[in-house]
């Protein structure tokens, strides 16, 4: 159903009458009511969502009504008590099943299980009753589910009573005794499952997991989801893959794999075709797994922002849910116009139902020092510390990172004896670690901290190998562009170049000298711009860094208005092969020359399609296609920074200002080290920039002040070619900071 309906209608069907419309006059106006002015996803047309999308939204908010209830979810499944089952599956992992059967279920929810394993454990120490009793208040949920299996006569048949407890800790009517036979484990979760949902509603369960029927690995599986739950990687990938080495049809498995992998930092493209299995074995899914999985299969986007959108909805008081929609919205949001502060929103609301889930600190830790929260930063850091206790045996982003980062962004005086430890390798010992620390200093937004550390790394020396040296450069060279000293930087480029000596590298530099002045960022000393032109007319070709190299030039071209040219390169690059990457970078060149003529409508519509391919990062479909992509790491930022001109011609100047948020995106493949920069790296080095111009044309005074403060502090002692940007940043300050 349309988006803008969704609000009327849960309005109308509002369990209580006062919450309800107040006439059928009202209703109607409300239903045929034009929509407004959109913003942000609203802008786009509505996804066609799958049948069983909709029919869980629908039955969702038919049985609940109103907002989203808040996180007290229905059951807690405790550990099952089992007497003479021989089976390789206990207690604790039965109950983990069951939990996941009804998580899965859009009307009913269940306490995740590693939160009720914790509290168990923790409780056993309390002498203060049986911990059944206290279980549900515990909990934060209305009822609590003790189930004893007994194994009956040969073990063939299993008899599984339950125990009820409310939150007060009373017994509730015992249901009847289940009976399974075989007494598989696959068949007894599911059993539990479907006995307590009918309990809670009345009816029978939506169609579940289908389970493997190879109990080993179901085994590896459980085993697997123990390690993930607690946030350590390698771990929870060996157990997944020996899981699916055993079963290759337990999509399951495979989708926790693919999940656990990324999250390890490693690159694609994956082992498997993840569409492929989608499409073989999405109905063994549950519908909450589907509709993720559906999700992640999407190219990034609008719509994958959507999928993730409408699966929250669905299961509101599911964390993994509200997780990998906040991770969206952390890594790619802004590139559609999404800000910071709403992937923020999820993953708070991530933690609220499992506070154990330790990736969304992760997360949250990184959001709050791009937006210069200091308390939430640290406060989540602590909490990342206290519930995931081996996080350097985990994920990819180790504590010490994080406090160093606040430390750069909070306390610089303190940040340099730290760093100075760095250096020493007292912390971090390993020069791969150094230079991914100086490479992902510009994700956390501290410039001068990629700077330092840059130079640290030259300082040690032969020390340092040469594809070190040439990653401290172009660190070096990424923290000065962002504090506004492009003139210094261009040297470390230059000699990242000359290191690496390739014609990629020679590309680079050469960019940097040209493409400021194509965004108005008229900096470089026209004798640098000139060096950089002529590298790149050494530079064409019909290779991908040829075509690259005509783009930047015909850009240049349409820059000073030099039509000729312009049209000559242009030309070079709309007849180059398709495996080159020509393509998107053609389509640039022509949204370039719409605007160039006056027609800056037809520039943004043309240039519309680009923002489907400026990010490789579609997950579980591996590396795309160069022809896919926008080739070219500085198109991402040259893209929306001219759109967001385009937006201001207009007067459109909320657009414009969607357009420029585009560097808060934290969007990489892997972690950055001793390659070139990606685009990732690009934005966050004109994020300054970006800064700028939104505080130029905000209309919000106070988030003008703030933005353009910061400006004017990471460039307090910038090339003097920065002097008129520097001006028209007080100006600018002056006028809103009042």
């Amino acid at each position: 159903m349309p988006g803008r309906l969704a609000p009327v209608l849960r309005r109308a069907l509002a369990l209580a009458p006062s919450d309800r419309w107040e006439d059928a006059a009202a209703f109607r106006e409300a239903l045929t009511r034009p929509p407004g002015a959109r913003t942000g996803l609203r802008k786009y047309a509505p996804m066609a969502a799958p049948l069983v999308i909709i029919a869980a939204i629908v039955a969702y908010v038919v049985t609940r009504g109103g907002a989203p209830s808040p996180p007290v979810r229905d059951l807690a499944i405790l550990p099952v008590q089992v007497y003479g089952w021989d089976a390789p599956i206990d207690g604790p992992q039965l109950a983990s099943m069951v939990t996941h059967e009804i998580e899965g279920q859009p009307r009913v929810s269940a306490v995740t299980w590693r939160v009720v394993s914790d509290w168990w454990d923790s409780a056993a120490v309390a002498d203060s009753g049986p911990r059944e009793t206290r279980a549900a208040a515990g909990l934060g949920a209305r009822k609590a589910v003790f189930a004893s299996l007994t194994s009956w006569g040969d073990g063939d048949s299993v008899q599984v009573e339950l125990e009820l407890f409310d939150d007060g800790g009373d017994p509730l009517p015992e249901p009847p005794a289940i009976t399974v036979a075989p007494a598989r484990p696959q068949d007894v979760s599911k059993a539990i499952a479907m006995a307590l949902v009918r309990l809670e509603l009345d009816t029978v369960m939506h169609e579940g997991q289908r389970w493997t029927d190879d109990l080993n690995a179901l085994q590896e599986y459980l085993w697997g989801e123990h390690h993930f739950e607690r946030g350590r990687g390698e771990p929870a990938v060996e157990h997944y893959k020996a899981s699916v080495a055993r079963d290759s049809t337990f999509a399951l498995a495979w989708w926790r794999l693919a999940n656990a992998w990324r999250w390890l930092g490693q690159k694609g493209p994956y082992e498997e075709n993840y569409q492929e299995l989608f499409d073989n074995y999405a109905a063994d899914l549950g519908v909450l797994d589907s509709m993720l999985m559906a999700a992640q299969l999407t190219p990034a986007g609008p719509e994958r922002l959507g999928k993730y959108q409408a699966t929250h909805d669905s299961f509101p008081t599911d964390y993994f849910a509200a997780f990998l929609h906040g991770e969206e919205l952390f890594n790619r949001g802004p590139l559609w116009g999404e800000p910071l502060e709403s992937a923020v929103v999820e993953l708070e609301q991530a933690v609220r139902l499992n506070p154990l889930w330790a990736l969304a600190y992760v997360h949250l830790i990184w959001a709050n020092i791009r937006l210069g929260h200091e308390d939430k930063a640290r406060s989540y850091l602590e909490q990342l510390v206290e519930h995931a206790p081996d996080p350097e045996q985990s994920w990819s982003y180790p504590p010490d990172l994080f406090r160093q980062a606040i430390r750069e962004r909070f306390e610089p005086e303190e940040a340099e004896a730290a760093r100075l430890q760095v250096l020493q390798g007292s912390e971090w010992g390993e020069l791969e670690g150094m230079t991914q620390l100086a490479r992902l200093a510009g994700a956390f937004d501290v410039p001068h901290t990629q700077v330092e550390l840059g130079r640290g790394l030259l300082a040690l020396g032969e020390a340092v190998q040469r594809p070190y040296q040439s990653a401290a450069h172009l660190a070096t060279g990424l923290g000065l562009v962002g504090r506004g000293r492009i003139d210094e930087a261009l040297d470390h480029f230059d000699a990242a170049a000359e290191i690496l000596g390739t014609r990629e590298g020679r590309l680079h530099a050469a960019e940097w000298r040209v493409l400021p002045h194509v965004v108005a960022l008229a900096v470089v000393e026209p004798a640098e711009v000139q060096r950089g032109k002529e590298t790149l007319e050494s530079l064409i070709g019909e290779d991908p860094v040829g075509v690259r190299a005509c783009w930047v030039l015909a850009l240049d071209a349409y820059a000073v208005g030099d039509t000729t040219t312009a049209r000559l390169m242009s030309s070079l690059v709309m007849t180059a092969p398709p495996e080159s990457g020509a393509e998107p970078l053609g389509e640039f060149l022509y949204s370039v020359l719409l605007a160039e003529q006056g027609e800056y409508e037809a520039a943004i519509e043309r240039s519309q399609s680009l923002l489907a391919v400026q990010t490789p990062t579609v997950l579980l479909h591996g590396a795309p296609s160069p022809g896919r992509v926008l080739s070219d790491p500085f198109a991402r930022a040259l893209l929306h920074i001219k759109r967001g001109a385009w937006f201001v011609a207009l007067g459109h100047r909320e657009a414009a200002e969607r357009e420029y948020l585009w560097y808060e995106a934290v969007d990489v493949l892997g972690l950055p080290e001793i390659e070139l920069p990606q685009a990732g790296e690009i934005d966050w080095a004109l994020g300054n920039y970006g800064r700028f111009l939104r505080g130029s044309i905000s209309s919000d005074r106070e988030r003008a002040c703030r933005l353009l403060s910061h400006v004017l502090d990471a460039w307090s002692d910038p090339d003097p070619e920065f002097a008129e940007e520097v001006a028209l940043a007080q100006d600018a300050a002056s006028r809103s900071c009042r």
